[in-house]
């Protein structure tokens, strides 16, 4: 668990009473709740780009 701080906002260790950003006193009650994000990802495949992949090492390909 962190504790975010009231004043800037920030998330410290449960540990600290006083937070590492701005020095404001953290109490308990402001204990954050674990949060649950979701992620899209997507994925576009370039005309031709995987063809290319398969005969470029990686970085080659990175730098095209």
């Amino acid at each position: 668990m962190v504790r975010i701080c009231p004043n800037c906002g920030e998330e410290n260790p449960e540990r600290f009473r006083v937070c590492g950003y701005c020095g404001t006193q953290l109490t308990p009650e402001v204990l954050a709740q674990d949060v649950r994000k979701t992620v899209s990802v997507v994925f576009c495949d370039l005309k031709a780009s995987t063809e290319l992949g398969e005969k470029l090492d990686s970085e080659s390909l990175r730098d095209r």
